[in-house]
């Protein structure tokens, strides 16, 4: 059977941008992250409390997701330009699988969008679980 290519293949390949590294983040990207982490928070949470990244508590979020969680920043020419946070979860349906890996927060500066961050970052996550 002749394997038929996905007709997208070709656009992932043309955007996907050779610049792009990713590794873990460490507390010495906190203040990055936590700036990325803020103007996530004004696009997509602007009905809740937008300061929350600069709260203790949010402090705390990102710190406790640095440190014992997952926490991955994307970069291009030495430049934090997105994060993914993410843990991995006991699951209560042991019948299918023990622990899954869940994403709990991913942003990339505008201009960086539709270049394969996106999907280095989850790829990443998904090996790392």
């Amino acid at each position: 059977m002749m394997e038929v290519a996905h007709p997208c293949a070709w656009v992932w390949e043309e955007i996907m941008d050779s610049r792009i590294a990713i590794r873990n983040a460490s507390l010495d990207d906190f203040q990055v992250i936590q700036l990325l982490f803020r103007k996530m928070f004004d696009i997509f949470y602007e009905d809740q409390d937008v300061e929350y990244p600069y709260k203790e508590s949010g402090k705390q979020y990102l710190t406790e997701r640095i440190e014992h969680g997952i926490a991955i920043v994307a970069m291009i020419d030495n430049r934090v330009i997105g994060f993914l946070t993410g843990s991995i979860e006991k699951s209560l349906d042991f019948k299918t699988y023990e622990e899954y890996g869940f994403i709990h927060n991913m942003f990339i500066l505008e201009e960086y969008r539709s270049t394969g961050v996106g999907k280095s970052l989850v790829g990443t996550f998904i090996d790392r679980c």
